[in-house]
């Protein structure tokens, strides 16, 4: 049980992706965060449900969905298939740790917390790398215009999401092996989550607005159909907008509990530790949030999502 402490105590250390917590509070959960801990399971319990749910079906319906540009939907599906495995894996893993924190299981406590920032870690960062890969999808297809479908293909699409998915496997394995380069890795992968989609959208709407200037009656009698694609783009691109801030808000206030975590003193931690399995639910939540702005925001994912449901429904 000592060399589990320690290696609890050590996993926590190098936290980077998920909220550090005291040692002394690791195998057995003081009073004072007992209904803390209570609640976070009953919300972490729906929203797992929610999470396989909603991702399923926006899975499905990417599989019947004909009008999406296939390597487009590639990106898509990486990011619903990471956010199904956080409903999968991550949650249920974090569900065991304040569970057997609340009956005194130490193994289970001491396996689930080795293994579950691992997990939260490695999906964080696939879902990261997956939005930039999407937001330079959409960059390159207002870029290139006619060129994008010869350009951008189906087995480019799937080399990059082989490579995210390969690449985001760095992270828990640095964390295992060296704290302070897991810190390095993910501070890298945060830096280029915020700079690639911010830097991709500014450029997006400036050529926007360029192209917008540069209309003229004649390409609305004669080319009507490159018109309805733009305004298909438009959507696409609001898309992933707001998929973008769901994350970043859901994800920063988890790194701003581990960051306060670090810098505060042992007193400070009391407070801290309730507000990071909080935290960690809020970063968990959005992967039940993001089949929602699918539905909202893609048109073609809605539909299908409605005629799987119908038939499921009928059956």
């Amino acid at each position: 049980m000592a060399n589990c402490s320690m290696n609890i105590t050590r996993t926590c250390q190098s936290s980077s992706f998920t909220c550090a917590y005291d040692s002394k509070v690791m195998l057995r959960v003081p009073e004072s965060l007992y209904y803390t801990y209570l609640v976070s399971v009953v919300f972490n319990v729906v929203l797992s449900v929610t999470a396989v749910v909603g991702n399923s079906l926006v899975l499905t319906a990417l599989l019947k969905t004909r009008s999406l540009h296939s390597p487009s939907k590639a990106l898509l599906r990486s990011l619903a298939l990471s956010d199904l495995f956080v409903g999968i894996s991550v949650q249920p893993m974090f569900i065991a740790y304040c569970l057997s924190g609340l009956l005194e299981s130490f193994n289970v406590r001491c396996f689930s917390w080795i293994v579950y920032p691992l997990l939260s870690d490695y999906f964080v960062a696939v879902s990261f790398l997956t939005i930039v890969a999407i937001s330079i999808d959409r960059y390159l297809a207002l870029r290139l215009r006619a060129r994008y479908r010869q350009v951008v293909t189906l087995r480019k699409a799937n080399i990059t999401v082989f490579s995210v998915w390969l690449t985001s496997s760095i992270l828990p394995i640095a964390r295992l092996v060296a704290g302070k380069v897991s810190v390095l890795f993910s501070c890298a992968i945060f830096i280029l989550f915020i700079i690639v989609p911010t830097f991709t959208h500014f450029k997006i709407q400036h050529m926007l607005r360029r192209h917008e200037m540069q209309v003229s009656s004649q390409f609305y009698l004669h080319r009507e159909e490159s018109y309805l694609s733009i305004s298909k783009y438009k959507k696409s691109v609001c898309a992933m907008r707001y998929v973008f801030l769901a994350l970043l808000v859901c994800y920063v206030p988890v790194a701003c509990v581990a960051l306060l975590y670090v810098q505060s003193n042992p007193n400070f931690t009391s407070v801290l530790l309730p507000v990071g399995n909080f935290a960690s639910t809020l970063m968990f939540f959005n992967s039940s949030l993001n089949p929602i702005l699918y539905c909202w925001q893609i048109r073609q994912v809605r539909a299908a999502i409605y005629n799987l449901v119908n038939a499921i429904s009928c059956c």
